[in-house]
């Protein structure tokens, strides 16, 4: 009995993130719209918007007219705005972000907490979670009862950080999702950051069927593939390194590349007399360079910048274009997104006059730089507690149905 009990509630639960997926797309929808997009039945999409309904994830908007003009007016569907809420929190490698929004991902409320995460003990990190959503809660007047789910989405980098130990990481993610539950009483949820803000991409561009989402995280370079008709399923996806793609015969991203491999360039150069925009940024210690530094000291227009640096800068900006070129030959997708939440606007600005110079017309057209980053930061967790969030809801109703 346990197979079809569990394949029943797997089964509800795809069923019920379709019908939000086609509205996060379409806007609200009529029965008749989600059984012909679906391939159901009308009677079985009947009763699972009844079901929905009665749970509290859709509410009854009204009727519009058909698009003759003409018979019975169609009845709309909606995300319910606020019997159920979910709570995002994403752990990066210098800062929190926590976010609150509705089922239709309308964002409440976002914090963003610098917090040196890395240099923290994971005990102060814990701390730092349950501090923050406390007091989002209560600053919007919202009960316990009505959070559908808190998913937490960790960087790589962090993973690897806190936990080295795959073999381990399962038990003691089990063991931070209890200590969660016990300080604030919702269902909580986890997972790799990457692939729930690629879905969270995905959303927000509802013509689009496959995107990707690329990161700079760490020591590495990653990129997280998402495709509509199996968004959430992508969740279990891991990220994949780029650290071994070629960018020469005999060179590698990992060799040119990562942070260590443009210290290691910069290093002839690096002085307070040759370089002292970029010396200044790292306090005179190299090892604390990171690519924002190197933009910021090598490409700043109209203000002090170090010109020695402006021909590295631009061989690397050529190897990243050649870089996100290969990523969109060799994987079929319409956008490649762009993560870095250290960049400013006048970085991504940069990004795309390279990306314009070294790069493929239709190729550069792919890339979207920047205008995700503020957005979808919190987003690294919601994914997870909407897809367990909803899973519980149909664990439930599965049992009461036994019952």
């Amino acid at each position: 009995m346990w197979k079809p009990v569990i394949a029943r509630q797997m089964e509800r639960k795809w069923m019920y993130l379709q019908v939000l997926q086609l509205i996060q797309q379409y806007g609200a929808i009529s029965r008749v719209e989600i059984a012909n997009k679906l391939h159901m039945t009308r009677a079985s999409v009947t009763l699972l918007i009844h079901e929905m309904m009665e749970k509290g994830v859709l509410e009854d908007i009204g009727t519009c007219p058909t698009s003759e003009g003409k018979g019975r007016r169609k009845l709309l569907m909606d995300v319910h705005p606020s019997r159920w809420l979910l709570i995002g929190i994403s752990i990066q490698g210098n800062h929190l972000v926590v976010g609150l929004t509705t089922l239709g991902m309308n964002t409440l409320e976002k914090q963003c907490i610098p917090f040196p995460v890395l240099q923290a003990s994971w005990v102060s990190v814990q701390e730092q979670m349950i501090i923050t959503v406390r007091q989002i809660l209560k600053s919007n007047y919202i009960e316990e009862s009505q959070i559908l789910g808190l998913g937490v989405g960790l960087m790589p980098s962090v993973l690897q950080h806190f936990f080295p130990d795959a073999t381990r990481q399962e038990q003691q993610m089990t063991e931070l999702q209890q200590i969660l539950r016990d300080a604030l009483h919702v269902p909580v949820f986890w997972g790799n950051a990457l692939p729930s803000m690629a879905v969270y991409c995905l959303y927000q561009k509802p013509k689009q069927e496959i995107i990707a989402l690329f990161c700079a995280d760490g020591a590495d370079y990653y990129v997280s593939i998402v495709c509509r008709s199996h968004a959430m399923e992508c969740l279990n996806s891991k990220p994949i390194s780029m650290q071994g793609l070629p960018l020469s015969p005999n060179q590698t991203v990992g060799d040119l590349l990562t942070p260590v491999a443009l210290q290691q360039r910069v290093k002839p150069y690096y002085s307070a007399e040759q370089t002292p925009v970029l010396y200044d940024l790292t306090g005179g210690k190299l090892e604390t360079m990171t690519l924002p530094d190197l933009f910021t000291a090598a490409c700043a227009e109209g203000k002090d910048f170090d010109p020695i640096l402006s021909d590295l800068m631009e061989e690397m900006m050529q190897q990243f274009c050649q870089f996100w070129s290969s990523i969109l030959v060799m994987y079929p997708i319409e956008q490649l997104y762009l993560y870095r939440p250290d960049f400013t606007l006048p970085h991504w600005q940069e990004i795309y006059r390279y990306a314009k110079q070294y790069m493929k017309p239709e190729l550069a057209a792919k890339l979207s730089c920047g205008d995700l980053t503020e957005k979808c930061q919190y987003a690294g967790g919601v994914f997870y507690a909407l897809d367990g969030g909803i899973f519980k809801l149909c664990t439930a109703e599965e049992q009461k149905t036994s019952e």
